[in-house]
């Protein structure tokens, strides 16, 4: 397109004197302008419907009333073509800054008033692509946004901006703040992966990298499977939130434990993990239907998969294979270790079993947290007489880490007592055998008897 521009000066001709030759207008003159003017008619475009074969430059606003309809490509910016692609049709590259630019510098704005009556379409597209044709891609992506933090100086926050609908009026039924729909496949196409959400791996240099994050107490419901694949990393966490009466399960809930299960009300926990450990703790005080407070737990059978005959409900394993286990008949209880012959080797009889049990040293004492009085052993004295019985050591102590409300260390540490225990069931074979053999005496001493009283 070009603009009229005058061959002929007519000012000039207008202060020559009166009868100067020149003066005079001539037919070839205003042929010309009239074919300049043509000129830039024909290349100018109509207003009502303009249409514009070259190129179109503007450096101020182009506003568009109607429809705008581009068939080639648009740059828009003071930088010129955007050099990391050369085949977008709208291409945005700007300088921003505070000579050029005021404001909040936003590269799209849509700021639309919408007062329609009726429904609005619920598949309107802002965007919509097709892809056909027969090609082959390794990458396609409609929409690609990302930003580079060049500057020296600090950003406070740096991110991709959803904003979650404001209502301000009227009732919306279902707000949606992100919503991914599931576009039903039709014809011979397939996907191989399908990821609603994909997050790649956060790496950069920071004190906390997450890959989705969720501030305050707002829950998440998971309708349908959830697959964790690597390590779960769950802070106050509650599963199962909304009961009001039933069980809830948390997850690294803030306190002393990494694991638990607790009543709905948070009153009273049932199984607990404590932080740092490899250890469970069942709970008691825990009231069930038909059992008095304290008698907490029972572990059942399935009657329809086993009858009442005999049940493993518990088995402990290690690397050896199963060390031991709980199990129940009709009418008892067994609590069992390991005992096979084939896991043993080099047996030998049990010898001097009298003179080990003298030296046990049984005692009555007073428990210092209930004052209850009971018949026992000193774990140290026992473990003397019968190692395997007693497990830890004399005086021994143990250091606890203690931690905050978030569960994180304060660099406080304790140092407690690491209590000695005993298993008395431990003792039954020096008991037998001490019984075995003063039962034998008994036998020895009642024949030396009547040989002497048959002998008077």
């Amino acid at each position: 397109m070009s603009n009229y521009t005058k061959t002929t000066n007519f000012a000039a001709k207008d202060s020559l004197p009166s009868g100067n030759a020149n003066k005079v207008v001539r037919g070839t003159e205003i042929d010309a302008e009239y074919t300049n003017i043509a000129t830039a008619i024909t290349s100018k475009a109509d207003v009502a419907s303009p249409t514009f074969t070259g190129t179109l430059t503007s450096s101020g606003a182009l506003v568009a009333s109607s429809t705008f309809a581009l068939t080639g490509r648009a740059d828009i910016g003071d930088r010129g073509t955007n050099t990391n692609s050369s085949d977008p049709m709208v291409n945005v590259n700007r300088n921003v800054n505070n000579s050029t630019t005021a404001g909040n510098s936003h590269c799209f704005s849509d700021s639309s008033l919408i007062d329609k009556t009726g429904t609005i379409s619920y598949a309107s597209y802002d965007a919509r692509i097709n892809i056909t044709g027969t090609n082959s891609y390794g990458h396609f992506a409609p929409f690609q946004n990302g930003v580079v933090h060049a500057t020296s100086g600090t950003t406070s926050i740096l991110y991709g901006y959803v904003d979650v609908p404001q209502v301000t009026n009227g009732t919306v039924s279902t707000r949606y703040g992100v919503k991914i729909n599931d576009v039903t496949r039709s014809g011979s196409g397939a996907v191989t992966n399908n990821y609603a959400l994909w997050i790649d791996q956060q790496t950069a240099n920071s004190a906390q990298t997450w890959g989705l994050v969720q501030k305050g107490t707002s829950k998440n419901l998971f309708e349908g499977q959830v697959f964790f694949q690597n390590l779960i990393n769950l802070n106050d966490t509650v599963i199962d939130d909304s009961a009001t009466a039933g069980t809830r399960i948390g997850v690294g809930t803030g306190s002393a434990s990494d694991l638990a299960i607790m009543k709905a009300d948070y009153s009273q926990y049932m199984m607990t993990v404590p932080t740092g450990t490899n250890q469970v703790k069942f709970w008691g005080g825990v009231t069930s239907a038909g059992l008095a407070n304290g008698s907490v737990y029972t572990l059942t059978s399935d009657q329809t998969l086993y009858g009442t005959g005999t049940v493993g409900h518990i088995v402990f394993k290690n690397a050896n294979g199963i060390v031991g286990q709980i199990q129940t008949s009709g009418a008892a209880t067994a609590y069992l270790t390991s005992s096979d012959y084939r896991l043993k080797n080099d047996v030998q009889p049990m010898v001097g079993a009298i003179d080990r049990l003298n030296a046990l040293n049984p005692v009555n004492f007073e428990w210092l947290e209930t004052g209850e009085r009971v018949d026992g052993f000193i774990a140290h004295e026992a473990k003397l007489v019968v190692p395997d019985a007693v497990s830890g050591e004399k005086d021994a102590m143990r250091t606890e880490v203690i931690k905050d409300e978030d569960d994180l260390p304060t660099g406080e540490i304790l140092t407690l007592p690491a209590y000695q225990g005993i298993d008395q069931s431990k003792l039954v074979p020096l008991l037998t055998k001490a019984l075995q053999e003063a039962l034998s005496k008994i036998d020895s001493l009642e024949t030396r008897v009547t040989t002497l009283e048959g002998g008077v």
